[in-house]
């Protein structure tokens, strides 16, 4: 098959990419070259799909080794009986390239040799299993039949990965029944956060290798299945439904793309020749679980999750289905424990702070302690801010006499249903066809939302609903031509309302306006106190749609695997909701250096108000690419691909602006200096120019050191680009369309806005804009040198096949960020000694002001690709597939991971950063950064017992147990001052050092509890020094062990029905996993812990299988 020749139409590739791979101008261009060539040939086969198919691979040769053409090779699928052949070429190379992960069986047959049978041959997903014959002189009428199960050594790619099968998800003990929870079995991945059973829409999340944690690929089926809001995984079947998962954590091939983490490929169950079944329940109740540390009393719980799974041929050896539904049934209240939280005793509400110690009086703003009546650490009833007083009759009072705070209870039920459906047919002799249908549907109560620890004040019911319609083809074009083509819609919808009657601010006594048009309680924090209401979690209204096209073409050409291919995805969202339209205080004790007294007196170092959001965008996501898997000799095989990414930015209407400094906007000439929006000359709808030139090329090799199978050297270095989230993009709808407004200081609560006139409601309105002063401003610099963010990603590894079926594999991983997303406010006050800390003290001190008479700026709060990082690790990992009884899967990671602002960006309202001028006051210890992890999983099954007969059959034998193992170290501790030493207006500063903050290894678990670590290492920064000396995240965390155990007992029934007996025990020894203590030096609470991991829990089941 000729190649179609085109000239590149964006061939421009970065001359720094060029510099770093150290490639020259000729090198480059023949590579680009090369690559717009193959473009036009995968659009030629409807070139747009992500693999969710195997390989199999191999080479033929005779007793002599030398190479044998021609020779037919047949595979076929045990299950379902469906075969596939092809001949091996002139070097006596053969491959199956897409094969639907399972077991199969192949046969190679040739003229004058005898015929060899290869049984047990396994194919994971994304993976290539090697089977290679060396036949013997023979008749083909003679046969050998091999029965032991292939090696499994990655001896042909370079990709670095976890595949986890179908007996690890349905047997090992998973919190939740969440297959995604497995791929903690992957080394490097930890900051593993998964989903709610009934959902959430900020879906899954974990770090892999150092990465941010919203920096990973979902698929299912090969379909698109990530959430694009925040980059997390869509929710997935029920672990029974599914066939296995791989996760791609290291230079993947040029396939995968668009974001720099983990690629999660989870692929479903499909019917087979015979007729499968299960019904199965899963039991919890309080009177098995044991009693949370921090916590009265075992949490009540009654939990019932229960399904059924169905799957068959329609026609045999053509046409299968599976069906798979699972329910959820959880009624478990809410406790906000008496510790976690300081309630005021009735004295302390109406102003009276004397029993405290005297360095926690109220102070003025002359530095005299409040007295009334002579009383000093009282102020005076006439002093109280009324809105204040009308909310602390919504707020429950600790004892008055021990200051005691009660425990809190209140009803947390949840309810789900998710369903999934699946057809396969050979549609033709030349094209497998899959459809595929989920669903989930989850309601749950949240009292807590938000933050909020008032139970009777606030809370929220939510609904959220996923969908998705999946198709797949693979199209034989030829013996050595192949199609898959992946077409797939995804929906995801979310509603949160009130639990209680709504209590606006101004019916509290407030003279404020609303700012949105849904409202809810306003909400409050009390720094050391309490957090009253759900905040940005409050009423809301999110779909976000996903329509995706993808296609792989594969073409065996000698002894190149060529794939090229792309992908199209169209997504649109949509939110309505209140947001910080009913009010956002937080009181610090900035102004009388106690929190709660500031909450008295109305004065919130913060006070937010917006208009709630209204967002409807969309985008889309184009890539191509190229990849070929050469075989070099029979013992090195070379990767190298590369992919195109065309970043093209989300749109919303033309709604968002962005900030250039001494600009003037032509399309609203009255708005400040400095503000432009979509459409201006030289801003684009999206404010971000499409980036054209992210070329990102791979290249890896995998060599066969003494071409037994048996030792493989492989290395990889790969360029992988960072789009933004979807969420991010809400930010950048401002004024006119759109306000948010931050006042710091505030007066009184009654009055918020002081002498300012109160802005609400905001009149949005296009023809005759009206702009306020003193609102933030969220801003993606729309100059013409943004680029998307990148990570180098490299390693080099050996793996070795060992005695016993077991596999090792030692790997050095590592990985440069470069460009990084970081929120920091280009508009940060400059510090000047003594500067008051109001909103107006801050916003004099702002560098950009070009007109403060008219209009004042507040933060400017810019998402520039300023950031960097490293990340390098040695990662171990012995595995056993399930053979013999017995499998076991270890992986051990030793990490470190340096950046300036890891926590992934989720809104730009507020810098990441201590100091906005300085990046480097903010590089240190990554937040997610865990320094040693150890991970264990292993399955026993007893074998059968013949010798006592029926005892020995049905009550000796038929037992099998399981084991997950987690170590690890733990997680970093970001000391801050809780004093604004550079007067900003962030409270986000460190404090001094000034001895060693590590107390003596060996103390008692209650003294590390009382006090973590020294807090007399840690002083206050002196007047007139910005800045601290402590470094971030300086301290590092408790440990965390874990060991989750299951027991099965299985009894035979008649002919292949069968009845287990199930007992999980997750947290097996009820380890108290301490949280990290409190890190504020002027919280009361400094240096202790008030918080443990989930105790042990028990979950019983019955499974009924056929």
């Amino acid at each position: 098959m000729s190649v179609p020749q085109s000239s590149p139409t964006h061939s421009h590739i970065p001359p720094c990419i060029r510099t770093r791979l150290g490639l020259g101008r000729g090198a480059w261009l023949t590579f680009t070259l090369l690559f717009a060539s193959l473009a036009p040939l995968a659009l030629s086969a409807v070139s747009f799909a992500q693999s969710i198919t195997g390989a199999v691979s191999g080479t033929i040769e005779d007793s002599g080794g030398a190479s044998i053409p021609n020779a037919q090779v047949t595979i076929t699928n045990v299950d379902t009986r469906q075969s596939l052949t092809t001949q091996s070429n002139a070097s006596g190379n053969y491959i199956f390239p897409s094969l639907p992960p399972g077991r199969y069986e192949v046969t190679c047959v040739s003229p004058s040799f005898t015929t060899q049978h290869q049984t047990n041959v396994v194919v994971d997903v994304n993976g290539n299993a090697h089977v290679s014959f060396a036949l013997k002189a023979g008749s083909v009428d003679q046969s050998v039949t091999i029965t032991a199960e292939t090696a499994e050594i990655n001896a042909t790619d370079s990709q670095l990965g976890q595949t986890i099968d179908q007996k690890k998800i349905q047997d090992l003990p998973v919190n939740g029944r969440s297959a995604y929870g497995l791929a903690l079995l992957s080394p490097g991945v930890t900051n593993y956060s998964g989903t709610a059973p009934t959902g959430s829409y900020n879906g899954v999340l974990f770090s892999v290798n150092g990465r941010r944690n919203n920096d990973n690929s979902f698929y299912l089926d090969g379909a698109y299945n990530t959430s694009f809001f925040r980059n997390s995984g869509n929710l997935i079947p029920n672990p029974d439904a599914l066939q296995e998962f791989r996760v791609l954590t290291s230079n993947f091939d040029a396939e995968f793309g668009r974001l720099p983490g983990a690629v999660v490929n989870v692929i479903t169950r499909s019917g087979t020749n015979a007729y499968h079944g299960v019904f199965y329940d899963y039991l919890r109740n309080d009177k098995l679980n044991s009693q949370q540390m921090f916590v009265n009393g075992v949490t009540p719980l009654k939990q019932n999750q229960f399904g059924a799974n169905l799957g068959g041929p329609i026609l045999h050896n053509k046409d299968f289905f599976f069906l798979s539904y699972e329910g959820i049934r959880i009624a478990s209240p809410v406790v906000v424990t008496s510790s976690s939280i300081v309630l005021p005793t009735p004295a302390q509400a109406g102003g009276d702070f004397s029993t405290l110690a005297a360095s926690r009086y109220p102070k003025q703003a002359n530095g005299t302690v409040y007295s009334c009546n002579g009383v000093q650490g009282v102020i005076c009833p006439n002093l109280l801010d009324p809105v204040a007083q009308n909310i602390l009759k919504l707020i429950p009072k600790a004892d008055a006499v021990t200051g005691a705070s009660p425990q809190q209870v209140t009803s947390g039920n949840s309810t789900a249903n998710q369903g999934f459906a699946r057809f396969d047919t050979q549609l033709t002799g030349s094209h497998r066809l899959s459809l595929s249908t989920f669903f989930h549907r989850g309601f749950s109560l949240t009292p807590t939302a938000g933050g909020n620890t008032i139970l009777s004040y606030s809370g929220t019911n939510q609904s959220n609903g996923v969908t998705n319609l999946i198709l797949n083809d693979a199209w034989i074009v030829s013996p050595s031509k192949l199609n898959n083509l992946n077409l797939s819609f995804s929906l995801n919808h979310s509603v949160i309302g009130n639990i209680f009657n709504k209590y606006y601010l101004s019916e509290l006594g407030s003279s404020i306006n609303e700012g949105a048009l849904l409202q809810t309680q306003p909400f409050v924090s009390i720094t050391g106190y309490f957090t009253a209401g759900s905040g940005s979690s409050s009423n809301d209204d999110k779909t976000q749609q996903a329509m995706a096209i993808f296609d792989n073409f594969l073409w065996t050409h000698g002894n190149h695997q060529l794939k090229m291919g792309g992908s199209f995805v169209w997504k649109k969202y949509q939110d309505t909701g209140v947001f910080a339209g009913s009010t956002v205080s937080t009181f610090t004790g900035a102004v009388t250096g106690n929190a709660f007294a500031d909450f008295l007196l109305g004065n919130a170092a913060t006070f937010r108000q917006n208009t709630g959001t209204y967002f409807r965008m969309h985008g889309t996501e184009p890539a191509l690419y190229a990849q070929d898997s050469w075989r070099m000799t029979h013992r090195l095989t070379l990767n190298a691909g590369v992919r195109w990414e065309i970043y093209s930015p989300m749109t919303a209407n033309h709604t968002f602006g962005t900030f250039v400094p001494n600009a003037h906007s032509s399309r609203f000439p009255t708005a400040p200096v400095g503000l432009l929006f979509s459409d201006d000359p030289g801003i684009p709808n999206g404010i971000l120019r499409t980036q054209w030139h992210n070329v990102a090329p791979r290249l890896g090799f995998a060599y066969d050191a003494f071409r037994s199978g048996q030792t493989v050297l492989r290395g990889g270095f790969g360029l992988f680009y960072e789009g933004l989230q979807t969420g991010l993009n809400q930010n950048l709808q401002q004024q006119p369309y759109a306000l948010d407004l931050t006042v710091s200081k505030t007066p009184n609560l009654v009055n918020p806005y002081g002498s300012t006139a109160d802005p609400f409601p905001y009149i949005v309105s296009s023809t005759n804009p009206v702009f306020q002063s003193g609102a933030s401003i969220a801003s993606i610099p729309a100059n013409g040198n943004s680029s998307t963010p990148y990570v180098e990603e490299y390693n080099l590894n050996v793996e070795q096949q060992l005695p016993g079926r077991f596999q090792t594999q030692i790997a050095y991983v590592g990985s440069s960020s470069r460009k990084q997303y970081v929120v920091r406010d280009a508009n940060a006050p400059i510090y000047s000694p003594g500067a008051s800390t109001t909103t107006a003290g801050i916003n004099n001190r702002r560098p950009y002001q070009p007109n403060p008479t008219q209009y004042v700026f507040a933060g400017i709060y810019e998402l520039p690709p300023i950031g960097n990082g490293n990340y390098n690790a040695l990662q171990v990992t012995l595995n056993r597939r399930f053979q013999n009884n017995f499998s076991v899967l270890i992986n051990y990671t030793w990490q470190k991971g340096i950046d300036i602002a890891s926590a992934d960006v989720a809104s730009i309202s507020g810098s990441q950063l201590v100091d906005d001028n300085n990046l480097l006051r903010d590089r240190g210890i990554s937040n997610i950064n865990v320094p040693q992890i150890f991970v264990a999983s292993a399955s026993y099954s007893l074998p059968a017992i013949h010798h006592f007969g029926l005892i020995g059959r049905n009550i000796l034998g038929g037992w099998q147990t399981n084991a997950l193992i987690q170590l690890r170290s733990g997680a970093p501790i970001n000391v801050l001052s809780g004093v604004d030493s550079n007067l900003n207006g962030n409270n986000n500063d460190r404090p001094n050092q000034v001895g060693n903050p590590n107390l003596p290894s060996g103390r008692s678990r209650d003294e590390k509890i009382a006090q973590y670590f020294n807090t007399a290492a840690f002083t206050a920064v002196p007047a007139g020094t910005p800045y601290g000396t402590v470094a971030r995240n300086s301290l590092v965390g408790p440990g965390y062990s874990n060991v989750d155990f299951s027991a099965f007992k299985n009894i035979a029934l008649w002919h292949e029905h069968s009845l287990q007996i199930r007992g999980e025990f997750f947290n097996l020894f009820n380890s108290a996993n301490l949280g990290n203590p409190n890190s504020t030096r002027t919280n009361a609470q400094f240096g202790k812990i008030t918080s443990a991991g989930s105790p042990r829990i028990i979950q019983i089941a019955a499974r009924y299988s056929f």
